[in-house]
């Protein structure tokens, strides 16, 4: 575990001095840039906002993410896909998540719907916390399917975010459904 917290805080460190980079060059530009430099100036800025997309949407990085969270861990969360307002993940219903009647219990769902929540509202490099989620269920899973739930970011703006998390089985079956509000802070991710 020490190991993957020390290459997620080396990725960290490099993506915070590429924005601090880009926030220098974007300054320098705005008010001592060279005449005829304003070309190359955006070049250098747009080849540096790839690298920095590359970094933080990369499987290692959301792997990272993933295998660094206990919760998710205990509930076998599995990260599949991310990019900037966007997530994909997995879990198995399995046994100790039933409600009282043997179905999937509702808690169960969620937190997978959170931790797709939490990835795609966090792709962006600040720290984004819940504000509100509402979660309808559409049906119950059998024991031992593979869930799958994906978030999609509707709007942004600098404060608050909207996105959608639907929760499917492997096969296509609707489970459930659910709309979130995500206010925006404007710190960089604190994982240093």
């Amino acid at each position: 575990m020490e190991e993957k917290l020390n290459r997620f805080k080396q990725l960290v460190i490099q993506l915070t001095d590429l924005g601090r980079a880009s926030a220098v060059l974007g300054w320098d530009q705005q008010v001592n840039m060279p005449k005829g430099g304003a070309e190359d100036r955006g070049n250098i800025l747009a080849t540096m906002a790839g690298l920095t997309h590359e970094m933080f949407t990369s499987d290692e990085m959301g792997k990272l993410l993933v295998e660094l969270k206990p919760y998710a861990e205990k509930m076998g969360i599995k990260l599949l896909e991310v990019a900037e307002g966007y997530s994909l993940v997995e879990m198995r219903f399995a046994d100790g998540m039933e409600n009282i009647f043997g179905m999937a219990h509702g808690g169960a769902i969620f937190s997978l719907i959170d931790e797709a929540f939490e990835v795609a509202a966090n792709s962006h490099g600040t720290v984004s916390v819940a504000l509100s989620m509402s979660v309808t269920y559409v049906s119950s899973p059998k024991k031992g399917e593979i869930l799958r739930a994906e978030a999609r970011e509707v709007s942004r703006s600098n404060r608050v975010a909207t996105y959608t998390i639907q929760v499917n089985t492997a096969g296509g079956d609707l489970i459930a459904i659910c709309q979130a509000l995500v206010y925006r802070k404007r710190d960089p991710l604190p994982f240093l």
